[in-house]
């Protein structure tokens, strides 16, 4: 098996690392999340796969080479090539996994740039632009695939159009709203990218449930310590001076994991000035 190691996915100024560890990398952070949230494994793992294989085409290559050499008007979008792999993935998994790789970078339809899927099909001969030279270099993606344990087979120009068209559809048909593949891709995609040039990526860290019981102390110096924070709704809005006990309140309310700073758990405004009591208000 021949991992490719010429092939990048970032340029050598975004850490010049090789695709196969970048696809290794989302591959293995995406089936830990999807085991903590819920998701299948095996449909993260293929879109995890699948994201970036379009970064093997030489125009994209080129581009990490020469990023001020592209030709005016020319447009390479590396998600649109990578679906042309799309059947080595079941039928029944190939909708999830779309959602997972169409728009993980740009909006499949009126993007503001106009670079989505659906924007670039109607203004251009889109699969003509992301197939050039598709001949030489997808056997190159089939090994990098290979490698990563993906079960393969050739994929030729015809398969790559009938893909590409299924996607079409797909898009055509689909209906606005977000996508929880989508999150879960754009998520390992962007923890792998931030770790992969530093570390070794700690995939065993995560999703630790935090111990919070220290947050359980009480004082009458902490007014927000002495009121209950069970409740089953899921956002907290909190009023109240410095040296209430906000940080500790908030922190009581949260479920599970903490995230940054907890303000992506918890809305949290603080006015100095204030000298009412605090005032609490949980909402749905």
């Amino acid at each position: 098996m021949n991992i490719h190691q010429e092939i990048l996915a970032k340029s050598e100024q975004n850490g010049h690392v090789c695709l196969y560890q970048h696809l290794k990398n989302v591959a293995d952070t995406a089936r830990v999340m999807a085991k903590q949230l819920g998701f299948d494994e095996q449909i993260a793992v293929e879109g995890a796969l699948l994201h970036d294989i379009g970064k093997v085409s030489p125009v994209f290559q080129q581009s990490l080479i020469s990023p001020n050499k592209k030709k005016p008007g020319s447009v390479f979008r590396h998600e649109i090539a990578s679906l042309f792999f799309l059947s080595l993935v079941c039928q029944e998994h190939r909708d999830a996994v779309i959602d997972m790789i169409v728009a993980h970078h740009k909006s499949m339809y009126k993007d503001v740039r106009e670079l989505g899927i659906l924007d670039l099909d109607d203004t251009s001969d889109c699969f003509k632009e992301h197939s050039k030279l598709f001949p030489e270099w997808s056997y190159i993606a089939i090994d990098i695939l290979e490698s990563l344990g993906m079960e393969t087979h050739e994929i030729s120009l015809e398969e790559a159009k009938e893909n590409y068209e299924y996607v079409i559809d797909y898009c055509d048909g689909r209906k606005k709203g977000c996508s929880e593949w989508r999150g879960l891709l754009m998520a390992a995609d962007h923890m792998a990218s931030a770790m992969e040039t530093a570390f070794e990526m700690p995939l065993d860290k995560l999703f630790i449930k935090p111990d919070l019981s220290f947050y359980n102390r009480q004082s009458e110096l902490y007014p927000l310590s002495l009121i209950s924070s069970d409740n089953k709704k899921m956002h907290t809005l909190v009023t109240a001076p410095t040296g209430a006990g906000k940080t500790d309140f908030l922190l009581r309310r949260c479920r599970g994991r903490v995230l940054e700073g907890t303000k992506r758990s918890v809305y949290l405004r603080e006015n100095p000035k204030m000298v009412e009591e605090p005032r609490i208000e949980i909402v749905r």
